[in-house]
């Protein structure tokens, strides 16, 4: 097995070598007219397995076998095999990752081992990308910025890395690659069409657009865009409800890069995005129509350079997302708000002989939101931080990363959030890693003001009492890999003191119009063991599974939290015929029995069964600029709600599914 150098070092997240006509009305015609008017080449299929390189664990280039994390690698062409609505569809299988739901219309976000969506940091290339939990609870607004046309691949780190990116990484990182600048002009395109047979509503279209090429000698332009719309599925006994709400979404980004020379290069990136949510509800007798605007931008600088024998990475970024809600049958929508940040960081890498490979940052960032139940009008926090890594190879079989950051957060002091981790390989094929990393996560600015008060379909309000979120884990895996196999097992422990949850307070029985308080309860433990293998079989077939027991529990009254499944899996089987002009997937994916909470107010938590859901696709290329999908997303038509069980996420039905891809 070829193993990476550990010097080899690129930037964090760098892939390799007026309203009066809405922004979604005049983003969304420029879309269409790409992806009609481009045209991609395809690349061979990665192989996953621990060969694959990242980026995220350590700031430098290393293998998925020598990292010093658990990490999951899900190519670009892995991802477009799939009807995503976005990154967060396309990833959901990867092991240690359960989407959760957030209500009743279909909304979903990422869990990474039973941690909070709001632990999970998501990053394009390396920056910071601002989460939408501080403007629209519990959303999932921030894995819509990248069409998969223009993503290389994602990487998925499990566990904490607070020691490299701070609080928000209490959980995991996850960090969008996205296709590097050509050398010269080429472009891809995809257009989709699913729906329900069964259900009257839920239909998606989408399209999307990417091209990447020259402008001169010195500068390079990649620009990619995106346009979806989900029709709202209504509810089978009353048409006037919604069972899923509907959606559109437009998106724009584009990056300009310069380089002045060999060694330098200077980006510029900007962003725009526009969504629009709507669904049936009721008050009462009152049936109407409830939609939401949401307006995002989001500009950066980079700077990329080698200087004095090392690698200087530095970055500047500004970031708002802009909410508005809309109401008919004359109901009063909630106020108006606007979160924002502002950030500045940086790291220096430089590699000191042949033993030590030292990497040292700092970031500058302060967050804002704007709402009208605050005293002033607005909120305001600013937290300031350094860290430091040593990458040590001892021998060469032995490496060890150990550092620490220090965090000062003005509301609530400093935190050291230190990690050390060790990666052997005792044998020809086997490698044995593990490590303690300690976390620290301050509260959001809407979790601890007392004015602070969000309605939507659920109301959330402030609470000036919580304190923060403190993580302690531990980590020890094993993994084999030799020609045509690899596998992997991996056991953990985390226990995290005043984990911050949103309780529901008021109005529990309804499923709807609840209203929810942030609150600390009791430590929490976390244990939980993942095993993951791939094979290469005869006849161009290839098998990959996971599986994933996940154990998180109120450590005071030794009962499992709501709404994390103690076990969940997923298998894959791929063939692909010679030449790769035929692909055929089928997917099984595991969902295991969870605890939800109940309709009733104060009963006991109930407990919902397991369930496995099907999926198959086929794929047909035409040449290496074209190819057609066909698939079925929950072949069986299984409902998890049906025969009485109780549910905290509906679903999606039997999907069919048709996708066109061109390039040039």
């Amino acid at each position: 097995m070829h193993r990476s150098s550990l010097w080899q070092q690129r930037p964090l997240g760098h892939p390799a070598h007026a309203r009066t006509l809405p922004p979604s009305r005049l983003l969304k015609p420029a879309v269409l007219l790409g992806a009609l008017l481009a045209t991609p080449a395809f690349a061979a299929a990665d192989v996953k397995d621990l060969d694959a390189i990242i980026v995220t664990a350590t700031a430098t280039e290393r293998s998925v076998d020598s990292a010093p994390a658990s990490v999951t690698v899900v190519t670009g062409e892995e991802l477009r095999m799939r009807p995503a609505r976005d990154v967060l569809d396309a990833v959901r299988d990867a092991p240690g990752l359960n989407v959760r739901a957030v209500g009743s219309l279909g909304r979903r976000v990422v869990s990474i081992r039973g941690m909070e969506s709001r632990h999970t940091l998501v990053l394009i290339d390396g920056e910071r990308i601002a989460a939408t939990d501080q403007v629209f609870g519990l959303s999932d607004l921030q894995f819509g910025w990248i069409p998969l046309e223009a993503i290389e691949r994602v990487e998925i780190v499990r566990g904490p890395l607070s020691s490299l990116y701070g609080s928000d990484a209490l959980g995991g990182v996850i960090n969008i690659i996205t296709r590097g600048d050509a050398r010269q002009w080429r472009g891809s395109t995809r257009i989709g069409y699913g729906h329900l047979p069964e259900d009257d509503g839920g239909e998606l279209r989408q399209a999307s657009v990417y091209a990447s090429g020259p402008l001169g000698q010195d500068f390079s332009l990649t620009v990619n865009g995106a346009w979806q719309e989900q029709q709202p599925l209504p509810e089978p006994s009353d048409a006037r409800l919604a069972q899923r709400e509907g959606q559109e979404q437009t998106t724009l980004r584009a990056r300009l890069q310069w380089r002045p020379g060999e060694a330098h290069k200077l980006a510029l990136t900007v962003m725009k995005g526009d969504e629009d949510r709507w669904y049936g509800t009721r008050s009462g007798a009152l049936f109407y129509r409830q939609s939401y605007d949401f307006d995002r931008t989001h500009a950066g600088l980079s700077y990329d350079g080698e200087l004095g024998g090392g690698h200087l990475r530095l970055r500047g970024y500004t970031a708002t997302i802009h909410q508005r809600q809309h109401n008919t049958e004359g109901v009063a929508p909630s106020p108006e708000q606007e979160a924002g940040e502002k950030a500045l960081d940086g790291h220096y890498g430089l590699a000191l002989g042949e033993r030590h490979h030292l990497t040292s940052g700092f970031e500058a960032r302060a967050e804002r939101l704007q709402h009208p139940s605050f005293a002033g009008g607005e909120e305001e926090a600013r937290q300031y931080a350094l860290f430091g890594q040593d990458e040590w190879r001892i021998g060469e079989a032995f490496d060890l990363v150990y550092g620490v950051r220090w965090d000062k957060h003005e509301l609530f002091g400093s935190e050291f959030s230190p990690r050390i981790y060790a990666v052997w390989k005792p044998a020809e094929h086997w490698t044995l890693k593990g490590g303690y990393s300690r976390g620290f996560k301050a509260p959001m600015l809407k979790q601890i003001s007392p004015d602070y008060r969000f309605d939507g379909p659920h109301s959330f309000i402030g609470n000036p009492d919580i304190q923060p979120e403190m993580s302690d884990n531990v980590e020890l895996s094993l993994g084999y890999s030799r020609d045509a196999f690899w596998g992997r097992v991996t056991v953990y422990r985390n226990t995290v003191e005043d984990l911050i949850n949103s309780v529901c307070v008021e109005r529990c029985t309804l499923p709807l119009r609840r209203l929810y308080r942030y609150e600390n309860v009791d430590d929490v433990r976390i244990r939980g063991a993942e095993a993951e293998f791939g094979a290469e079989l005869p006849a161009g077939l290839r098998l990959t599974a996971s599986h994933a027991y996940n154990d998180v529990r109120d450590e005071r009254s030794d009962q499992r939290l709501a709404e994390r499944p103690l076990q969940s899996g997923n298998a894959r089987l791929d063939w692909t015929s010679p030449g790769q002009a035929w692909q055929v997937e089928t997917r099984y994916e595991y969902t295991g029995r969870q605890r939800v909470y109940p309709a009733a107010s104060g009963a006991a938590l109930l407990q919902q069964p397991s369930y496995g859901l099907w999926n198959a696709a086929v794929r047909r290329r035409f040449g290496e600029r074209a190819s057609v999908q066909l698939g079925v997303e929950n072949l069986t038509d299984h409902r998890v709600e049906d025969g009485g069980a109780p549910y905290n996420y509906r679903e999606r039905g039997r999907f069919v599914y048709a996708m066109l891809s061109l390039g040039f």
